[in-house]
């Protein structure tokens, strides 16, 4: 298989968060991950999307996200690049290091958020972010095991 990729746009509007979910469903459909790893690659990339839009531009609607889809036979990367405020990269070092386990006898000590980049940390092979001339970009990988 060659290398292909596919790139959308998004306005940084929390309710265009499904349409990049639908968008990296179908796509994930197209490659050869289980149902399951599908399934976790979207749900990242939605995480990726909703940091920018909520942390990169402060829930400020009329800035683009950008997604890049990209798939060879070795696997998809996925790149969710925006023009807002950075994030620290100190943030994505602690985030690789902390677990997702929580207390099951502490319920109202579990947080309501900021476990994205945990998630995402967990799920994908790979990821880096990397921001230069003022474009951020969360970059994603997930192999694709060969039968």
């Amino acid at each position: 298989m060659e290398y292909q990729t596919i790139a959308i746009t998004i306005e940084s509007r929390i309710e265009n968060i499904s349409l990049a979910g639908m968008v990296i469903k179908t796509l994930c459909s197209a490659a050869k991950l289980s149902e399951m790893d599908a399934y976790m690659v979207e749900v990242s990339a939605v995480e990726a999307v909703t940091n920018s839009i909520q942390h990169a531009y402060a829930n400020e609607p009329g800035h683009d996200v950008q997604i890049v889809f990209s798939l060879d036979a070795g696997g998809i990367t996925i790149k969710i690049c925006d023009r807002g405020i950075p994030l620290d990269p100190q943030i994505l070092e602690q985030k690789k290091m902390s677990s997702l386990e929580v207390n099951p006898d502490d319920i109202e000590g579990i947080p309501e958020g900021g476990r994205g980049l945990a998630i995402i940390n967990e799920v994908m092979d790979r990821v880096a972010y990397t921001s230069d001339q003022g474009k951020n970009c969360m970059i994603m990988e997930k192999r694709i095991e060969s039968p």
